[in-house]
Order: structure tokens, then sequence, then C-alpha cells
């Protein structure tokens, strides 16, 4: 940028993915000054985490937020989009339909007021949230028509989305069949995260995924990242070490992190 240019809110936050040389966690913190604050001209983008039942999504979720934020696995399942944003204290809440805020805790995700819900609302206290803003989707392809809704009216109102097949089926039919039922100009700075790489039983076989999945799949995203959630979260930084930069990259965790910053620079 020329001396003297004015920088556009973007712009500020892919300076901040290069002053890390794109090697940060994926989602690069964003040191807001309050200056800095009061003349950012639009919002952090909306980055959605989609795909069908049981493929990834909340771990991926957490390799993105730098630790074990949201809940995984069979022991909490949301029925309702969850928008994570930053806050000063950790928060969780139904949003209503007219906007109207009701907490709750994870365990009583599943009992929904009567009152007409719109998403759940998670608010954290991660700086890198002041950049970005994450959705995890309900999981789609359950047979529940409403959910698959939430699922992916939540995705159309994104700014990128992160569509998730795991590896050892991936990129089924039915995938592909939601994806391009989404708006182009999402698929265009998107990306499929390929997950439980770690599942695949050999290098060779790794690299047979990868051909064919950027043969059949790549042509619809803008980066196609094969990633084992559970082997980047044990990479990333604790209090007491530095992250191990041998198994982040080896996870797939920098190449997650560099994709996601292609995604939102187009």
């Amino acid at each position: 940028m020329s001396e003297g240019a004015v920088a556009t809110p973007q712009q500020r936050r892919l300076e901040e993915f290069d002053r890390f040389g794109g090697e940060a966690p994926p989602l690069a913190v964003l040191e807001h000054s309050p200056g800095r604050i009061a003349t950012a001209a639009s919002p952090a983008p909306r980055v959605a985490v989609v795909g069908e039942f049981n493929s990834g999504k909340s771990s991926l979720v957490n390799v993105l937020l730098g630790g074990a934020a949201v809940p995984t696995g069979y022991r909490v399942r949301s029925p309702y989009p969850v928008l994570i944003n930053y806050a000063a204290r950790p928060s969780l809440a139904f949003e209503l339909g007219d906007r109207r805020r009701i907490a709750t805790g994870w365990e009583d995700v599943a009992r929904a007021p009567a009152q007409d819900v719109r998403r759940l609302r998670l608010g954290l206290p991660i700086d890198r949230l002041k950049a970005f803003r994450l959705i995890d989707t309900p999981g789609a392809a359950t047979g529940d028509e409403a959910l698959d809704a939430r699922a992916f009216n939540a995705c159309r109102r994104a700014d990128v989305a992160i569509w998730c097949t795991p590896a050892v089926q991936a990129w089924k039919g039915s995938e592909r069949q939601a994806w391009l039922a989404l708006p182009r100009r999402l698929r265009q700075r998107s990306i499929l995260a390929v997950t439980y790489k770690d599942a695949v039983a050999s290098a060779d076989d790794i690299e047979r995924l990868g051909a064919r999945l950027h043969a059949e799949a790549g042509p619809h995203f803008a980066g196609v990242v094969m990633i084992a959630c559970a082997d980047a979260l044990r990479a990333l930084p604790l209090a007491d070490r530095a992250r191990d930069e041998a198994l982040w990259h080896a996870s797939g965790g920098a190449a997650m992190a560099a994709a996601l910053r292609a995604a939102i620079a187009a």
C-alpha cells in the first residue's frame, strides 16, 4: 500500500496475517486499538463451518479458535446455528426471532424455549474473534429438513464457508448436490476441509485421495485442505509450551491457516 494511503478494515486484517508470516494459528489475532475499532467501516467477516452430520465441523471450529471452545462428538448437538463472537466474558444464549436473548448452558441447548429460536450466540474472550465471527452450523443430511434448512441458510449469509467432508468417505454425491445449491459468490471464496486425515491408512492413500478431490471438487472451491483436527489441536500452544511446529504442519493446520487467509483476501 502506498505511503499515506488509508488502509481499509480488510487490508488491516490481512496485514495481521502477513505480520505472523502465514504461520499463526488459523485465525490470527487482530489487536485493535480504540482508534482502529472506531474507524472500522464494516463488521468482521463471517466464516461458516458446514457439512453433513458427524463430519468434524465442531473439531475444526476448535482448531480455528485455538483450543477446545465448543463441545464435540455426541456430548452436545445443537439443532441451531451457533454464532461465535468476541465477548469480554463467556456467555451462551438463545437468540429469538425478535433478537431477544435467553441465557442457557450447553447441557440445555436441546431444550429450547417455547419462543421461536433463531440461533445460539456464544461469546468468548478470544482475541482472534475481534477479527472474525464463526458460525458452527447443525449437521446436514440427517433426514430432518428443518435442520438442513437452518444449516444452509446460515451458510448463505456467510462471507466465507468451510465445507467439512470426512476423508474416509469424502465428497459424496449428496455433498456435491448440496454445495452446488449454495450461491456462486460463496463457493468462489470457500474451502473444502477434508477432515480425519489421520484415518487414512498411508501416505500413498492420502496422495491418491488428494488428487481425486482436487479433480472432482477443486473447481467448486477456492482451496482444498486435508487436516487432522485432533493433531492440529495438540500442536497449538499452551501456557507452558510453544506451538509444535512439526505437528502443526503435518496435521494440516498451517495449510488451513493459509487457505483461510486466501479465501478472505478474495
